[in-house]
């Protein structure tokens, strides 16, 4: 067809155009990888048969400058927005660089191609189907229902990543069409004897109405679709072929789409890397194809999704449909590898944002929206790079608020969920033996502390009490003024000795008043008062807040007899009240309750105990452990 060439339409003396327009400043910040993440979520979008993985290749390959389709024309173009924009200091210098771009003897370019994909349907006609829409329409898609995008706006990640603004796209579809069309975005410019300006927009097509071109069409000497192998193949022209463009795009890819990898959704294939379900592991522990920066979550991502001891759990939201859970906690050994972020994802399994600081213990969260309504609404409220809820995008006020209580409720059963595994599930108690060790002391509580009720029927969530050890237990008192102290008859010292004047009672003297936890009488002997016991590092579980059931762990340093467990509440003030124990056990064996307080029983040296408890409590709450002992 000789009719095929580049055309730049005129404005009609309207609206004049510049080269940074808000569509291309989107993806400025990062236009490799927003390029890939767009290309791949397009891809998704279109896929043909469910049973089989959509596949996404990225290829770079070198041209002579002149196979490229009508490069003279844009090189005249160019230079007609030089002349239109020579007093613009910042376009004409960009504009420059678009020149000599264009002018190397050799152009490099990328070519992204789809397969078990629809491909893009209305390219023979002129229905506003998808190839219609990529090309000319702006702001506007046909995607419904679950799709990954649906704004229209993330077709101009492409155009940034080429160094003049050229893409050119060829599609064979589901209705045997077969066609290709290229665009290259610049500048308004005067157009040849006239004083209409042009939309800054060029098209290589057929006629004056800028129709594609109905035939197969390949830039890359090693590649060819046949008619009949439907999918789309993007050729971005003059890439921006940075040299760590391949572990820019392997590392966007894992951090937005591993889940739809991982699920068998999605393979990708990054020059001669190959990422699918079976090279997926040694992908992400990989040294070179991951980014430093990235690898941290990526493996995060990895780990919830892959190993089978990561605790799952589905939620339902209302009608609305279901959310899986993810939740991986850490012990100290591995806190370095918790991100301590929730990573968002929904269906067609596409990382949207994070939730941030989701726990003050070290873990790891993904949550998954499936196919279904909530899924559409949160796409709906998305903005046009996908990393992001915004319920402002809603003119409604009313059906804004519904949202946003929506919104609400989902982060608050998340949040819920990630409490209650990480401080409750009692099936973690033996992996994460450790939780309480990342919590802060009660009378060193911060910010970092989530707040939910500050009733004494649903008190706040607050870590436990830990004491720290000591070098040594007898009559003087440590550093905390914590010792087990023996109270023993008179040896007349002074005033300020720890030995307390006085005799016993059975010697026929004044009796020592008994501390708060009472002593003992045995005739000529002395009183050995109950004293509280330092030097112990307890671990405060909850095992059903709504039985009132929890567990408390510890090793002994200690032999002890008689000893007595005491638990208090210790509300935001700290202030403590006694929390009354109804039943325990020790390991096991059933121990005496006297006075809502467990008593009677021993413990010896490296001794593992751990004490299941009936309270009066029925709510997470910040817990005061105090161990009692006679010497």
């Amino acid at each position: 067809m000789s009719d095929i060439q580049w055309r730049f339409p005129g404005n009609n003396y309207t609206t004049e155009s510049g080269l940074d327009t808000p569509d291309m400043e989107t993806f400025k910040r990062d236009p490799i990888s927003s390029l890939a993440r767009e290309l791949v979520q397009n891809s998704i979008d279109a896929r043909k048969d469910k049973s089989k993985p959509v596949v996404v290749e990225f290829q770079i390959f070198d041209i002579p400058a002149e196979d490229i389709p009508g490069r003279d024309r844009v090189v005249r173009e160019i230079e007609a927005c030089q002349t239109e924009w020579a007093r613009h200091t910042k376009i004409s210098t960009q504009l420059q660089r678009m020149r000599n771009a264009v002018s190397q003897p050799t152009i490099t370019c990328l070519r992204s191609s789809d397969f078990n994909t629809n491909g893009l349907t209305g390219v023979s006609g002129k229905e506003k189907k998808g190839f219609y829409l990529l090309t000319k329409g702006s702001g506007i898609s046909n995607k419904e229902g679950t799709s990954g995008g649906s704004k229209g706006i993330g077709k101009f990640a492409s155009f940034v990543a080429s160094e003049f603004n050229m893409v050119f796209y060829s599609t064979v579809t589901i209705d045997d069409e077969v066609g290709y069309q290229g665009i290259c975005k610049l500048c308004s410019a005067s157009m040849p004897l006239s004083e209409e300006k042009t939309q800054g927009i060029g098209y290589y097509g057929v006629s004056d109405q800028n129709h594609p071109v109905l035939s197969e069409f390949s830039l890359d000497p090693a590649f060819t679709r046949k008619k009949g192998n439907t999918g789309t193949d993007v050729y971005v022209v003059g890439f921006r072929k940075e040299r760590t463009w391949n572990t820019d795009v392997i590392s966007k890819i894992l951090d937005s789409f591993l889940a739809a990898i991982i699920f068998g959704d999605l393979e990708i294939t990054v020059q001669e890397v190959v990422i699918n379900r079976k090279t997926i592991h040694d992908i992400v522990y990989s040294v070179d194809l991951v980014q430093r920066h990235m690898k941290k979550a990526i493996i995060a991502q990895y780990e919830l999704l892959s190993d089978a001891t990561v605790y799952k759990k589905t939620l339902t939201l209302r009608d609305l449909g279901q959310i899986d859970l993810f939740i991986k906690g850490y012990t100290k050994e591995h806190l370095q590898d918790a991100t301590q972020e929730c990573v968002m994802v929904r269906y067609p399994y596409m990382k949207i944002r994070v939730m941030q600081k989701v726990s003050i213990i070290p873990c790891s969260v993904m949550c998954v929206i499936g196919d279904n309504k909530l899924n559409e609404i949160l796409r709906d409220i998305e903005n046009p790079q996908h990393t992001d809820w915004e319920q402002k995008r809603i003119a409604d006020l009313s059906e804004r608020k519904e949202i946003g209580a929506i919104i609400s409720e989902m982060y608050k059963m998340i949040q819920e969920t990630i409490d209650s595994y990480l401080l409750v599930d009692e099936a973690r108690q033996t992996d994460f033996e450790g939780a309480s060790d990342y919590l802060p002391e009660i009378g060193n509580l911060g910010d970092g502390v989530r707040k939910e009720v500050k009733t004494a029927d649903a008190p706040t969530l607050l870590p436990p009490k830990r004491n720290r050890m000591v070098e040594k237990i007898g009559a003087l008192e440590n550093d905390d003024a914590i010792s087990l102290l023996p109270d023993v008859g008179s040896h007349g010292e002074g005033e300020d000795s720890p030995i307390p004047d006085g005799t016993n009672h059975g010697s026929g003297g004044s009796p020592h008043d008994s501390p708060e936890y009472g002593g003992k009488e045995d005739g000529d002997n002395d009183i050995l008062t109950r004293q509280q016991l330092s030097g112990i590092q307890y671990h405060f579980f909850v095992i059903d807040k709504n039985l009132g059931k929890y567990a408390v762990s510890f090793e002994s340093p200690y032999d002890y007899q008689d000893c007595q467990l005491i638990l208090s509440l210790v509300d935001d003030a700290g202030g403590k009240t006694k929390v009354s124990i109804r039943e325990c056990r020790l390991n096991g064996n059933h121990c005496v309750i006297q006075n809502e307080t467990v008593t009677g029983f021993s413990i010896f040296k490296n001794m593992k105990c751990r004490f299941e408890l009936i309270t009066n409590m029925r709510a997470l709450f910040a817990c005061e452990v105090k161990l009692y002992a006679i010497g």
